[in-house]
């Protein structure tokens, strides 16, 4: 494992700090986000509601609008058929809002996970026929569905596609096709999520204001999702979860009150990372373990002892979700380690009735352990039911069009992609996985390494430093957190271990001591005794106990001096690379 620092010259950094009006530091780390340009740097420094692009500057979205304006004035049923991850569920709850102010006669179907799977069904769009649907608006979902949307159509039904996923060689047969990602679309931002593109189908059905409720709720919501979906919080998106996080604890929703509250984020600020690990998997938990209703309902209940109670309920669901998915991770990792050092290029590992709800989860903690795209596969009565994730640059579902004669169905996008092919072709989507993954190796690192933002000292850490560095806030996918690094630190005292799982160490240099906090890394407490030298990699964190305040290090990385490695699970003393 290697650190890297990336070489900037000085002149570079005081050209941009003295442009901008900020610290060479925090020059630096723009730079290193590659905001060279001082207008650029500016623009990300300080978001703007101006910011964001006109809505009508998406193909089709005119044509969109104007079609569900004339279902609202001659009553005609609309059915948004959505999806039961967050980014699906927000999406479907954006546009549903946006059409019962308008007075529309609309309602909502999300598949569930299990006996649905992902996507659109011909049986569900022969539901809507019956029932005297005439338009549906299909969110998070319907890029690649072509043969149900040529039914849709057959049927009489006129359908508009709201999908941030790839799309095919071809559009599907619809009406609207809102996707910044077709070929012929010259929309500015081309990393929404689902939840975005139903924000910019809302802002063009009406003239929301900043300052109107609907609006500040609409943006919460899309910020939510855009967050649990690990987009990119870079142009639009960060302009929309630098606000929605602003708007959350004003929001009107009683749902996300409710979600906060078990959340235990009622006295706090909340932060990105506090939307992604604590309330976005309390609404993915019912749609993982059990259906997608229960989110949707709590989104959209006016009943406070409704929000509540199903509040309550997703807090128990979570914790029933982390236990399934540690066991299936267990199991999952032992298929992986039976095979020896050796790995293929790309893993693919199947269990008997894995629960299809966490897999995903499981694929992605695998990819941070062993660096290589993954597949977790549950069968269940001679189906494969899989769930992939992607590591660096390797495209997945690209990879997956050159196999595409394994599967009864698959689709995503390049970093996170299902499949659905029978048991016995298992072996066969193995082999060819790994041999694409062998075949594009130049777009993933075996060796991982850690780009390091800045090497600094403990005398440089301040409370001014770590003020400074908030205004890259809103930091996640795309824009993370800073990332300082510190060599020939001193290990004070004996490691502690927390809830048996979390290391806590006290380190100093410089006669400067800070606590340092390693989730999950309690194994590395062996190698870590009083005095030893380490270097470290981390962020910085405030900490708040028993009415007392204080910088700690969340650390990410540690380099014991003079080690010879540890199996993947620490690295070998290297010094900081740079380049």
């Amino acid at each position: 494992m290697n650190w890297v620092v990336k070489p900037l010259p000085n002149e570079e950094i005081e050209r941009l700090a003295n442009a901008v009006g900020v610290s060479p530091l925090l020059a630096r780390l723009l730079l290193v986000r590659g905001l060279g340009d001082s207008e650029e740097a500016l623009r990300f420094l300080h978001p703007k509601i101006e910011h964001l692009h006109e809505p009508d500057r998406m193909q089709d979205l005119g044509k969109a609008v104007e079609r569900l304006q004339y279902a609202v004035r001659k009553v005609e049923k609309i059915l948004v058929y959505g999806d039961y991850d967050v980014d699906g569920i927000t999406a479907s709850v954006v546009v549903l809002r946006a059409l019962r102010r308008l007075g529309a006669e609309v309602d909502c179907f999300l598949p569930h996970r299990i006996r649905d799977g992902y996507g659109m069904r011909e049986e569900r769009i022969e539901w809507a026929a019956s029932k005297g649907y005439r338009v549906i608006v299909s969110v998070d979902t319907g890029i690649r569905e072509w043969a149900v949307l040529e039914k849709a159509r057959s049927l009489g039904l006129e359908c508009i596609v709201v999908d941030h996923h790839l799309p095919g060689d071809h559009l599907p047969a619809a009406f609207a096709v809102l996707n910044p990602l077709r070929a012929d679309c010259d929309y500015p931002e081309k990393n929404l999520a689902a939840v975005g593109l139903a924000f910019k189908l809302a802002q063009g059905l009406a003239s929301a204001k900043e300052n109107d409720e609907a609006w500040n709720d609409d943006l919460v919501l899309a910020m939510v999702g855009t967050v649990a979906d690990c987009a990119p919080l870079l142009g639009e998106n960060r302009v929309i979860t630098h606000f929605g996080l602003q708007a959350l604890k004003r929001t009107s929703i009683l749902g996300l009150q409710e979600l906060m509250r078990v959340s235990d984020l009622e006295e706090k600020p909340v932060r990105v990372s506090d939307v992604a690990f604590r309330m976005a998997p309390r609404i993915n938990a019912a749609g993982r373990m059990e259906g997608p209703d229960k989110p949707l309902e709590l989104l959209l209940t006016s009943q406070p002892g409704k929000a509540r109670s199903i509040a309550e309920e997703l807090n128990f669901l979570n914790a029933q979700r982390q236990q399934t998915e540690e066991r299936i991770l267990e199991e999952a990792t032992r298929q992986v380690e039976t095979q020896g050092t050796a790995l293929p290029e790309a893993l693919v590992v199947a269990g008997d009735r894995w629960h299809r709800g966490v897999i995903g989860i499981v694929a992605q903690r695998l990819v941070e352990r062993f660096s290589r795209p993954t597949f977790v596969i549950s069968l269940e009565g001679g189906i494969g039911h899989g769930s992939g994730r992607s590591v660096g640059r390797f495209p997945l579902v690209s990879a997956l069009d050159r196999m595409s004669d394994l599967f009864v169905r698959y689709g995503g996008h390049e970093k996170a992609a299902g499949v659905t092919l029978p048991a016995e072709r298992l072996e066969a989507f193995r082999r060819s996985l790994a041999q694409e993954a062998a075949r594009r190796a130049d777009t993933f690192e075996r060796t991982h390494t850690v780009d390091v933002d800045a090497e600094i000292r403990f005398s440089d850490i301040t409370e001014d430093l770590y003020r400074e560095t908030q205004v890259l806030e809103p930091c996640g996918i795309g824009n993370p957190q800073p990332r300082f690094s510190a060599r020939g630190l001193k290990v004070l005292g004996d490691p502690r271990i927390l809830k048996k799982k979390h290391l806590k160490l006290s380190v100093g240099q410089d006669g400067v001591i800070f606590e340092a906090l390693g989730w999950g890394m309690a194994e590395r407490a062996k190698e870590l005794g009083r005095g030893k030298a380490v270097d470290l990699t981390f962020r910085l964190e405030e900490n708040f106990f028993r009415n007392n305040y204080s910088l700690q290090l969340i650390i990410q990385e540690i380099g014991v001096i003079g080690s010879q490695g540890a199996g993947g699970k620490g690295i070998a003393h290297q010094g900081i690379a740079r380049r």
